[in-house]
């Protein structure tokens, strides 16, 4: 005791000596930590900040990486350590669960982080700006990048806080619940501008909520409308428009796919649950039908849009997709399938084609792979032992990439007991077919097994061995085959079995029977059988002597089996969980005392224990329940036989990551019954994460613990999957080489490196998964996820943008001129089809569907025999109208073909009149040479009729063929002195014949009274003989002819031809002066005048352009007399004449004139006549001559309603009246001139409006 108080005081005088020494060895032992609360958000500043498990051990971290970066973290609690402040970073609003780690202050961009409040409140997305899964968040938290698409949508918010000082918003838009900034979103107002109305497009499908939803014929009168009642319940409805009145949104709901018919009305858009509707493509694909789900008439459909209700009976048929479209996140396909075109959701259908098949197989080992689901080889299970050693039924196989898989069941169902897929070559496999079901008898040989079923594994054993059977009689019922062995089935001992057929006979065995019916061997047989054997009284009573009877059943055995010795009772540790699954099952507090007992009840069943002790009593095995995992809060003990178990073995604590597959449920223990489910559906969960922290194994089942929903659950692995993924639409470029490309982004250690192979290249992004804290990307060459797939990359590894279809709406464009086209939109250089368009400005670019790529719009279309993308502000749009007339187009070709109509297009054919219309024929052809013969036919023998000279006139008939002379054939049959008679070509000046109609005839296309008829010539008319026939002349013809009801047709049809015959020239082109003048440019006393021309344009409502072309034709390019100028005066008697040298003198008001437009210069005295037209209408400048000109077009053309070519050509309104030419080219014609102008321009407004007969 002394010493204790001694060393006390020592203590206390070197404390008082020496302060600052324990203070330093203080310091070295205790560093001061300082914990405590704190509501902040953070974010990484850079991918190299270290994150701490124990930020007192800042030698062991992890760096952030781009898994963490870009993304906002709840920060719950600071710690300083060693005067350094360390903040714990949460993906969860919480310091306990969803934690990353620690991480310095100083690392970390901080918001100060506060509820507001949680009241219910409305606005309306701006549609800036974007929308996160958290408060702050960063690009890692984007659920939509940009808002522009939700533009005008109610924001429902349940929750308000800040960030800093700035508000953000929790609540719901488009069915999502989202974060958006304060600035993003704007209240409803309730000014009279919102009472009008605001009304646009959108694309959803939706299904009301209740029959007793209201549907509003206008949503601007609420009093009246009716009930949906049950004729519009369960039924998808497209929704094309949406409409908001007094701040509340309405949606226009249609049994068509269009917003103009199967209108069925307004219906408020709290009444209905939608989901947005795209079109993907349409694209031809072959599916295979599953055999789950409905086929329905429309994409979503409910109940009443069922065609098959049920899709079993068409499992495995053939399923042809023409349109694949998404509503929601889910993708739909329209197709045939039995003959029927329907729509079925993606996930009833597989890209692998199955075929019937009946065999057995045995699994070769516990690591083979067995694989769900066929179409997803990514997610498997292994045998283990629960599927090897058995027989396993083999009903469907596939093949995929090469690869044969067969289906595996439990049973000889196709639909029950389905295990999943494994290879081929995984599997022993045996052909099994059904011999017959005719009854036999056999007889067990003693060698062998019995099954439970046919070519069973050891797991299949009915009787191990069949030895103790020997001799047995087998009574068989079925016979198969596997492979080419025999197998029975049918009854031994009272049980059905399966025996091969090796280890039976049909030959029945010998039995023993008795020697002699003496009475000796009587008391010898154990059995009273001998008896009716003797024939006499007497061996009666010596077989069954009453002495024997209490020799056998002697009482001194009977205390000898019970006596208390053998009572055995052993207890060891055991590690199970347990389920009793009936009420009656015993409990007992002491397993040694039978009689004491609770029944399990409703109270113990459908519940799950622990089981860590065991006991073994009377050879009967009894296990300890417990409700808890420390084996505490004990409930008694049950035999081994009345509970169902599963071994319970911890696998490790690790924390992981997952993300809930929406199936299954979640319990408070491993492997729970009904009475421990904590989330029995987890449907409306898909998708959430889930924070693992503790693996434990129930039997062979992996089962995870974790938090979802704010509850610490218990949920199976099959019911989790390690990546989360979600469809997505983007496209994106690879710019390095070294970029990883994942085939499975599971598997981190296999990939390549794009390379040259995928960089320059867009790609289609349309899946997304999130997998160890990193998105990654599946990149694709075709706008799809199945095919064309390249494989995953990061998504910190690729550029990209927002990928979003917004119409295939048929459209008209021209190029710009600028710019490059592409094989996809927001192409990369290996992309391009056309890197210049310049070469191809003005072309016509017909649309077919239209795309969003990030903010810019890109059209797909045809451009020179190529389909390409050109973005938008490369084209120039053409505003298209119709304008509807009342006659058909065969009635406007009827009435067309009874009036004059001509064309140049046989210009230079030849054109025959009959020789039978035909009077004298003159011909002035004459002999070239002295000497020359004139024969009786076309050849050189003895038949010459006359010798002639040079000069000597002859008349031509027609050109025959005869003998070859000076390298031709060629002779004329000819008319001389009275005689026909033939010459040689080569000595005759063919000169020219004439010859006079002598009545009226047609001039026909050919030799033949029934070819087309060009035109016809009056009587007496002279005509020119190009070639003599015997029935028909050739004759000179002038350009213009009669047209083929198919040549007027041609022209006819709004469709063929040159847009710009279409031009409505009472458009403005919408261009400046300066562009005008562009084009004027060497135009003589048209340049620099593009003003006047937009002024003209302007007042009388004609198009520049063609005002333009107009002048240009008329004025010889400006540089025509009566455009230049000339000079007029009035005379004595106020006339206007032309101004000479002769008469200027005695003129008066002398002006020069300007006359663009050739307006008033008749035939004959052009210069004159519109010269005077000009002085009369006061065109003195070059100015007011374009101007006049203007509404002179205005006023007698295009007022008149022909403010086409076409119109001004056709008069669609009243054919065959009022046309400006009969030329059935014309329209065509003046096109070309338009078409350069406008191409000249580097921007302009265009209007067509195309005529549409009825």
């Amino acid at each position: 005791m002394k010493q204790v108080k001694l060393l006390i005081a020592l203590f206390l005088v070197l404390s008082l000596i020496l302060p600052s020494t324990v203070s330093a060895a203080g310091s070295t032992t205790a560093t001061k930590e300082v914990v405590s609360s704190i509501s902040l958000l953070g974010k990484f500043k850079s991918t190299n900040n270290y994150i701490y498990k124990d930020y007192k051990k800042t030698s062991a971290f992890t760096k952030a990486g781009t898994g963490n970066f870009n993304e906002v973290f709840y920060i719950k609690k600071q710690a300083t350590y060693n005067n350094v402040l360390y903040y714990l970073v949460s993906r969860n609003p919480s310091a306990t669960s969803g934690v990353v780690g620690w991480v310095k202050a100083k690392d970390l961009t901080v918001q100060k982080h506060t509820v507001v409040d949680k009241k219910a409140k409305t606005f309306i997305v701006k549609g800036t700006g974007s929308a996160y899964t958290k408060p702050w968040g960063g690009t890692r938290n984007y659920y939509y990048q940009s808002l522009a698409a939700s533009k005008g949508r109610e924001f429902k918010v349940n929750l308000t806080e800040k960030a800093g000082s700035v508000v953000w918003y929790r609540g719901v838009v488009n069915g999502k619940t989202v974060w958006i900034e304060a600035q993003h979103v704007s209240a409803p107002t309730a000014s009279p501008a919102s009472t009008t109305g605001v009304v646009s497009s959108v694309n959803l499908l939706g299904h009301l909520k209740s029959t007793s939803n209201y549907i509003y014929k206008d949503y601007k009168k609420t009093a009246v409308f009716t009930k949906a009642g049950a004729a519009n319940f369960d039924e998808v409805y497209y929704i094309k428009k949406q409409a908001t009145f007094n701040n509340v949104l309405y949606y226009q709901i249609s049994r068509n796919n269009s917003a103009t018919s199967g209108v069925v009305g307004w219906v408020k858009a709290k009444d209905l649950t939608t989901q947005k509707h795209l079109e993907v493509d349409k694209k031809a694909k072959t599916f295979y039908v599953k055999g789950t789900g409905s086929a329905y008439t429309k994409p979503w459909g409910g109940t009443r849009n069922y065609y098959y209700k049920s899709l079993a009976a068409s499992t495995d048929n053939e399923f042809k997709v023409n349109v694949t479209e998404k509503v929601g996140s889910a993708v739909w396909y329209r197709g045939v399938v039995n003959g029927k075109t329907v729509w079925i959701e993606a996930q009833h259908v597989s890209v692998v084609k199955k075929t019937a098949t009946s065999k057995l197989g045995h699994v070769k080992t516990n690591a083979v792979k067995i694989y769900p689901d066929i179409d997803k080889l990514s997610s498997s299970i292994t045998a283990g032992t629960t599927y090897t050693n058995t027989v396993l039924y083999i009903k469907k196989e596939a093949a995929v990439n090469g690869q044969k898989y067969y289906l595996l069941g439990k049973t000889a169902s196709i639909t029950t007991g389905i295990i999943g897929w494994a290879k081929a070559e995984d599997v022993n496999a045996q052909a099994h077919s059904s011999v017959d079901k005719n009854t036999k008898t056999f007889y067990i040989l003693g060698t062998g097994s019995a099954y439970n079923k046919q070519w069973g594994g050891t797991k299949d054993y009915y009787f191990e061995k069949l030895s103790s059977s020997k001799d047995r009689e087998f009574l068989v019922n079925l016979t198969e085959k596997v492979g080419s062995t025999i197998w029975y089935r049918g009854v031994l001992n009272g049980k059905t079995v399966w025996i091969e057929a090796k280890y039976v006979t049909s030959t029945k065995p010998l039995q023993s029977t008795p020697v002699a019916p003496t009475p000796a061997p009587a008391p010898v047989a154990p059995t009273p059988a001998p008896a009716p054997v003797a024939p006499t009284p007497a061996p009666a009573p010596v077989a069954p002597t009453p002495a024997p009877a209490p020799v056998a059943p002697t009482p001194a055995p009977a205390p000898v089996a019970p006596t208390p010795a053998p009572v055995v009772k052993e207890e060891s540790p055991v590690s199970l969980i347990g389920k009793i699954g009936a009420l009656t099952v015993r409990i007992y507090a002491d397993y040694t005392k039978q009689t004491a007992y609770t029944e399990a009840g409703a109270t113990n069943t459908n519940e799950l224990f622990y089981i860590k002790k065991q006991g073994l009593f009377n050879n009967i095995l009894y296990y300890q329940l417990s409700r808890s995992e420390s084996g505490t809060d004990l409930v008694g003990w049950v035999k081994a036989s009345d509970i169902a178990t599963q071994t319970h073995t911890k696998v490790d604590t690790d924390a992981k990551t997952f993300y809930l597959k929406g199936t299954g449920s979640a319990f408070t223990k491993i492997w729970g019954g009904t009475k421990n489910l904590s989330i029995q559906d987890m449907t409306l969960l898909k998708g959430s994460v889930f924070q693992v922290n503790a693996t434990e194994k129930a039997g062979n089942a992996i089962w995870h613990q974790g938090i979802v929903s704010g509850k610490t659950v218990w949920i199976q692995a099959a019911h989790l999957s390690p990546s989360l993924e979600n469809p997505v639409s983007l496209l994106g470029k690879i710019n390095a080489l070294t970029v990883r490309i994942y085939p499975d982004y599971l598997k981190q250690a296999a990939f390549s490196e794009a390379g040259t192979a995928n960089t320059d290249e867009v790609f289609y992004i349309k899946k997304q998964a999130a997998f160890n804290n990193a998105t990654y990307y599946l990149i694709s060459r075709s706008p799809s996820s199945t095919t064309g797939a390249a494989g995953w990359v990061k998504s910190t590894d690729i550029e990209t943008v927002n990928h979003v279809t917004v119409d295939n709406i048929a459209k008209t464009y021209n190029v710009k001129g600028t710019g490059t086209a592409y094989s996809a939109p927001w192409g990369g250089t290996k992309n391009i089809v056309f890197p210049d368009l310049s070469s191809l400005k003005g072309a016509v670019f017909n649309i077919t569907l239209t795309e969003t790529a990030g903010g810019q719009v890109w059209h797909q279309g045809t451009l020179s025999g190529k389909t390409v993308w050109i973005q938008e502000a490369d084209l120039i749009k053409v505003e298209m109208k119709t304008t509807q007339y009342n006659y058909t187009f065969d009635e406007a070709l009827a009435r067309q073909m009874k009036v004059l109509q001509q064309t140049d297009k046989y210009a230079n054919s030849k054109a025959y009149v009959a020789s039978s219309a035909v009077g004298a024929i003159n011909s002035s052809s004459t002999i070239t040479t002295d000497g020359a013969r004139l024969r009786k036919s076309a050849d050189f023998s003895d038949n010459i009729s006359y010798t002639v000279n040079k000069g000597t006139k002859i008349n031509i008939i027609s050109t025959v063929t005869g003998a070859l002379s000076s390298g031709s054939t060629k002779w004329y049959k000819i008319s001389y002195a009275g005689e026909t008679l033939y010459v040689h070509s080569s000595i005759v000046n063919t000169g020219t014949t004439t010859a006079t109609l002598a009545v009226r005839t047609n001039v026909m296309s050919a030799e033949s009274a029934t070819s087309h008829v060009y035109g016809a010539l009056a009587a007496g008319t002279t005509v020119t003989i190009k070639n003599q026939g015997t029935g028909w002349h050739e004759i000179s013809y002038g350009a213009w002819r009669n047209p083929t009801q198919s040549d007027v047709a041609m022209y006819l049809e709004p469709n063929n031809n040159d847009k710009f015959q279409h031009l409505l020239l009472t458009s403005s082109a919408g261009v400046s002066a300066a562009d005008l003048n562009k084009i004027l440019v060497g135009k003589g006393i048209l340049t620099g005048l593009g003003q006047a021309f937009i002024n003209g344009g302007k007042q009388y409502g004609v198009n520049e352009i063609y005002l333009i072309s107009h002048a240009l034709l008329e004025t010889g390019q400006g540089s025509s007399q009566l455009a230049t100028g000339v000079e007029v005066g009035k005379n004595a008697t106020g006339t206007p004449v032309l101004v000479t040298t002769a008469n200027r003198s005695s003129l008066t008001a002398i002006k020069t004139t300007h006359n663009m437009f050739g307006i008033g210069a008749i035939d004959g005295n052009a210069l004159a006549a519109g010269a005077i037209r000009a002085y009369n209408s006061g065109w003195f400048t070059p100015e007011a001559a374009i101007i006049g000109g203007a509404q002179f077009v205005g006023t007698n053309y295009l007022n008149r309603g022909q403010d086409t070519l076409y119109k001004m050509r056709w008069n669609p309104a009243n054919p065959a009246t009022h046309q400006y030419a009969s030329d059935i080219g014309w329209a065509a014609k003046q096109t070309s001139r338009m078409n350069a102008l406008y191409n000249m321009l580097d921007s302009y407004t265009i209007t067509l409006d195309i005529p549409k007969y009825k």
